[in-house]
């Protein structure tokens, strides 16, 4: 008895039996594998390198959901937010938390390095 475990990327997988003793016709075994849950994001389109004070990032980010296996996940409505990794400062824009679309990508539309506030004058 032989077994067959379904490959790694969402789709149709097929095997073939066969018997050298056996007048059959080749058996073709066709089975779908769904994509896993989401468990990582991927980082698709990296924001431009460089940036203006309170201009919009020219290249935007966009993320996508990823399962295990790093294929893409389509999960609407998870909630996904920017935020500067390291080196100071902050980011603006219309809004840093977005949730995810049909395709399970988060696209923020309008990221910015707000200009610096140095307090008010009394």
């Amino acid at each position: 008895m032989n077994s067959w475990t379904l490959g790694t990327t969402p789709g149709t997988n097929t095997v073939t039996a066969t018997s050298g003793s056996l007048k059959w016709q080749p058996c073709n075994v066709h089975r779908s594998r769904c994509g896993g849950r989401a468990g990582q994001i991927h980082l698709t389109t990296q924001p431009s390198s460089t940036a203006q004070n309170a201009i919009a990032f020219p290249q935007q980010p966009v993320l996508q959901l990823r399962d295990a296996n790093n294929n893409p996940v389509s999960q609407n409505g998870v909630p996904v937010t920017a935020s500067i990794l390291s080196g100071g400062g902050s980011l603006g824009g219309s809004t840093l938390t977005i949730n995810t679309d049909f395709s399970g990508e988060a696209t923020f539309p309008d990221l910015d390095i707000p200009p610096a506030r140095w307090g008010t004058i009394p």
